[in-house]
């Protein structure tokens, strides 16, 4: 009776999918592009579309106005996390690969995004 139990178990397990890929709370929130007016970055702010600058993460994707991406990978590193999204947007799909680095500065949350297919480095602040 035991084997069996065990085999069930055994054949649920790799029957059932992995598990989807999250973004750790730290991520999750509403970002604007360092630089632009923060006084519209306030919760809610993606959503009343108050500035095209804002990206929304979410526990499995992130939305900007234009564009949207599926997280299909989140690697915890010593400096950040190694991030895969696939997105699409007006009418184009393209895979990302990046570094992403969430720190406190100043007294202000930033998302750090490095990525070395266009040698691009955003810093984007958390709207609080």
């Amino acid at each position: 009776m035991k084997l069996i139990y065990a085999a069930a178990i055994t054949i649920g397990f790799f029957a059932t999918p992995a598990l989807a890929q999250q973004f750790p709370k730290d991520f999750q929130g509403e970002w604007i592009a360092e630089g632009d007016e923060p006084s519209i970055c306030k919760p809610g702010a993606f959503d009343r579309m108050e500035s095209d600058a804002i990206m929304k993460v979410t526990a499995r994707d992130t939305t900007q106005i234009e564009s949207s991406c599926q997280l299909k990978g989140f690697k915890g590193q010593t400096f950040g996390a190694n991030v895969r999204l696939s997105c699409s947007g007006e009418g184009n799909t393209w895979q990302v690969n990046d570094i992403w680095s969430v720190r406190k500065v100043a007294g202000r949350t930033l998302l750090i995004t490095a990525s070395a297919k266009d040698n691009r480095i955003s810093v984007l602040a958390k709207c609080e």
